[in-house]
Order: structure tokens, then sequence, then C-alpha cells
């Protein structure tokens, strides 16, 4: 009887952690600066669209996205895609913090990158939040730095 009284609550507690999240998805601009990219001979920018869906509190905290980007200024033809772990704060504003493994490709090549990432997520209506982080990356193949930026506008559902 305690081991079934034990599972209930645990299923329970469950139940209400799952029943408090909060996904987004959302789109935003981005530019990333390149530092001494050989390919080019100097430093590039280069500006993105890009997606995003994911939960600031899967886990209490921890959340977690998938984000989606490709290039539309100056040279076309780069995508990326990553998986990131967030870390942030409660309320109508959101501070947060995390970091996301991912795959740039450009040219017909692909490389493997590791990002960091802090930002802020300002609610501005139930289900409407505008967002902007800073994300540097580092891709391990070439050993190249990029700085980026992001900005953009989610939208909150499944509350």
């Amino acid at each position: 009887m305690k081991k079934a009284l034990g599972i209930l609550l645990a299923v329970a507690a469950l139940s209400s952690v799952a029943s408090a999240q909060e996904f987004f998805a959302g789109g935003s601009l981005s530019g990333l600066y390149f530092m001494d990219v050989d390919e080019f001979g100097s430093d590039l920018t280069i500006g993105f669209l890009g997606g995003q869906v994911g939960s600031y509190d899967l886990l209490g905290p921890v959340g977690a996205r998938a984000t989606v980007d490709f290039s539309v200024t100056p040279i076309s033809g780069f995508l990326s895609g990553s998986a990131d772990v967030l870390f942030s704060s409660t309320g109508d504003t959101k501070v947060y913090g995390g970091a996301g493994l991912g795959i740039i490709s450009f040219f017909g090549l692909s490389a493997p990158f590791g990002k960091a990432f802090v930002g802020g997520d300002f609610t501005v209506s139930d289900s409407v939040s505008l967002f902007v982080e800073a994300d540097p990356a580092y891709i391990f193949q070439s050993q190249t730095l990029l700085l980026g930026g992001r900005f953009g506008v989610n939208f909150a559902f499944g509350q």
C-alpha cells in the first residue's frame, strides 16, 4: 500500500510539473561575425533569418530549444541548426543562459559547432514575448570563432 501511494504521489508531482510547462515557437533576425575566415581571406559578417521551438521550463528552471537559421545577406547558402539547453528565471521578464551543439553548412561543407548564450525574454502579452540574446559560437573543425546576436518574437502555447 505504501508503495502504491508513493507511485501515485510521484505521478501526481510529475503531472503537475508537466502541466506548468509553457512552450514557445518564434522567429528571429540574427547576425554572425566570422573572425579570420581563411576561405574568404578576411573577416565576414552574415545576416540570418531563423526559427526556434522549445520551452523555458521542461524540468523546473531547465528548458530546451531547437533552432534553425539560414543566411539572407550578403552570401546565401549558409544553413545552421542547433539543440540547446536553457537555464532561466521565471516571470514576465526571463533572464536565461545556456549552451548548445549544432551543425553549420555552407558551400557544400558541414561542420559541427558549440555555442553559449545569454539573453532576455520580455513578455508583451499573454502569448507574445520579445527576446534578445548574445550567442557566440566556435566551429570545431576550422577553429573559427563566431560572434553573434539574435532578436525576435516568441509565441507561447501549451499552458
